[in-house]
This record gives C-alpha cells, sequence and structure tokens, in this order.
C-alpha cells in the first residue's frame, strides 16, 4: 500500500492518496486507488510492466469542484459547478516525463459570478451552463482541448447560447493558442470586452457600443429590451498572464459592431446619423423562437433606434 496525505503533480494538490499495489512476477497492479483532489473523489485502476518499465492507468474524478479548479486562470470572479472526469494515461516510469493522458469531462448546472462586469449584463450578476462537456489530451509537453468542447447556456441567459472551444492551454507558459466560437448577445458581448481591456490585449478593439447604457435605459423605459444573439469567433493566445484576442469576428455584417476598416486608420470618418424618421413594420412569419420579437417590439425598437438617431456620442 502507498500511501501519501499530500501530493502536488503540475501544481494539481492531490489529497490521502491510497495506492493498493500487488506484485505477482514481473507485473505489478492497482486496484481501488483512491484519493481526493478539488473535493473531488478520485478512483485509480493501473497496471505495471517491470520488464519495459512501462505503465497504464485509469482514472475517474467524480464531484470534482470547477471553481477550485479554475482560480488559478481567474484574474477575478469565481465559478460555481462540480465536474465528472476519466482519464486514461500510460507511460515509461524510467522517464518521469514520459506520461500522456487523454480524457474526457462533464460538469452539470453552474454559473460565473463576482465578477463585475457581470453586474452590468445580467440582473443577478451570473453568467450560467447548463452543461459543460468535452474531452482532452496530454501530449507531454500540454492540456489540448478537443474540438466538440462546449458549455451550453441555461435558458435565457443574457450573455450566450453556447461557447465552443478548442486548442492548447498553454500550462507550461507560453504556447495558448484556443479556437473559440459561440453565439452571443452582441450588446452583451459589447460591454463584455470594453471591461476586459484591462484584461486581454484586444488586438481587434471592442465591438462598437457608443450611447449603448443610455439606449437600454430608454428601452427598459418603454417596455423594450434589445437582444441581438449573432455567431462570434476569435482567439485567445499568449499565456493566462497575458492574453491576447485575436481575429474577432461575426457573421453578420459589421458596419454597425465592429469597422475594421476604422480600427486600422488614424483619421476615421464618421458618417453623420440619418435625420429622416421612418418606421417599417413587419409581421413575423414562421414557427417563432427566443431571438424573434413581435410587432409591438419592432415598434419600440424603431421608436428607440429614431431617438437616437438625432443624437451623437
Amino acid at each position: 500500500m502507498i500511501s501519501l496525505p499530500t501530493f502536488s503533480v503540475a501544481g494539481i494538490q492531490l489529497r490521502n492518496i491510497a495506492l493498493p499495489i500487488r506484485v505477482e512476477g514481473d507485473q505489478a497492479t492497482i486496484r481501488k486507488g483512491t484519493g481526493l483532489v478539488y473535493d473531488g473523489k478520485i478512483a485509480v485502476e493501473a497496471d505495471v510492466s517491470m520488464p519495459d518499465q512501462k505503465w497504464s492507468a485509469t482514472t475517474k474524478i467524480t464531484g470534482l469542484d470547477i471553481g477550485q479548479t479554475a482560480q488559478p486562470f481567474m484574474k477575478e470572479g469565481a465559478v460555481v459547478g462540480s465536474a465528472d472526469v476519466n482519464i486514461r494515461l500510460k507511460g515509461d516510469y524510467g522517464a518521469l516525463m514520459m506520461v500522456f493522458a487523454n480524457g474526457d469531462f462533464r460538469a452539470g448546472e453552474g454559473y460565473i459570478h463576482r465578477f463585475g462586469i457581470l453586474d452590468k449584463i445580467a440582473e443577478d450578476g451570473r453568467i450560467s451552463f447548463k452543461e459543460i462537456r468535452g474531452s482532452f489530451f496530454w501530449d507531454g509537453k500540454d492540456l489540448w482541448l478537443n474540438p466538440g468542447t462546449q458549455a451550453t447556456a441555461k435558458e435565457r441567459d443574457p450573455l450566450y447560447r453556447y461557447f465552443a472551444i478548442n486548442g492548447p492551454l498553454g500550462l507550461m507558459g507560453k504556447g495558448l493558442a484556443l479556437n473559440c466560437k459561440g453565439r452571443f448577445d452582441i450588446h452583451a458581448l459589447d460591454i463584455l470586452l470594453g471591461a476586459l481591456k484591462s484584461a486581454f490585449q484586444l488586438m481587434t478593439g471592442s465591438l462598437s457600443g457608443g450611447g449603448q447604457i443610455l439606449r437600454q435605459a430608454v428601452g427598459k423605459l418603454v417596455g423594450y429590451t434589445e437582444r441581438d444573439f449573432q455567431d462570434v469567433t476569435f482567439q485567445l493566445k499568449g499565456s493566462w498572464q497575458e492574453l491576447q484576442l485575436l481575429n474577432l469576428k461575426i457573421d453578420k455584417s459589421l458596419e454597425n459592431y465592429l469597422p475594421i476598416n476604422q480600427l486600422n486608420e488614424k483619421d476615421t470618418q464618421i458618417k453623420e446619423n440619418q435625420k429622416k424618421i421612418q418606421f417599417n413594420i413587419t409581421v413575423p412569419t414562421g414557427p417563432g423562437g427566443d431571438d424573434e420579437t413581435d410587432t409591438q417590439d419592432q415598434f419600440k425598437k424603431q421608436l428607440i433606434d429614431n431617438i437616437f438617431n438625432q443624437m451623437h456620442f
């Protein structure tokens, strides 16, 4: 039996490790090994071949606290939720660094909070997730998230509908290179990116949101809150200490959100706002859905737009 009160692997603290070892000839096995990591319960099975110094193991973690796991990567805020993780490992115990792993994970409902800017996006100061599911592998140098790894929002979340991510996490320092895609509310994303300028090096600038807070305030007075969910892609690169957000793109015309031609020019000519007030009411057709508005909402939206078309920010 190998017993370790505490043990650290790549900065991760393991506790109460108990590994019952049985040796038969030139083979060793571990069955029903146990331990704790970030409040999650560990179950370990392993096989060791002593002649060729090879080993393999499977590890299951249930109830892993996501908040404790994510805290080293967060300068602000906290995550509430738990996850179950399956890990398959193999290596050469004659060369300690020769360890390879892959696995999958799933988290149930949870949320992000204690992040100041979220108070401007969500009434309860929370961004939710209904489920986070994905897979990963360790190549001996870095941990990679595989394509298909994504978070799904709870119904009516004000920021997003889904968020997918893949690429290396840069755990050994430089080398973070994550491809990100999601369906976000453009106006909420505008506020979020503007606030993150101190954390991110925004190489493309934030979305254009002049007067948005005042516009939303007027909207609430007439009973209309604008929502505009669009597919957004971007990249996170650098390191967790010096994040860079690159290649921000939206699937619709960028004219009203991200004027790239303006971002790359020092002298920008802003088009004059139209003075003419005009209402174009259309009746929605089709099955309807979460993002559609009725005729009354269209009228309210155009009323607000026409008011703000007379103003400069």
